[in-house]
């Protein structure tokens, strides 16, 4: 599991083989706070303040501790 923040604070624990893409935000969104949409298998899309690249990195390493 990898744990995101969303844009009000709240944590949240997902698997990394729940998440079916990551977005970029355009400006808007990062205006708002955004730095990344992840996407999910089930069609729920979380907004949060981790970046593409940093939450990348916590996949990479949640999969080489298995």
């Amino acid at each position: 599991m990898i744990q995101l923040t969303d844009i009000s604070g709240r944590t949240h624990a997902i698997h990394p083989d729940a998440i079916a893409r990551l977005v970029e935000p355009g400006n808007s969104g990062k205006w708002h706070g955004i730095n990344c949409y992840v996407k999910t298998f089930n069609g729920d899309t979380i907004e949060v303040l981790e970046d593409v690249s940093e939450i990348m990195g916590l996949i990479k390493s949640a999969q080489e501790a298995k």
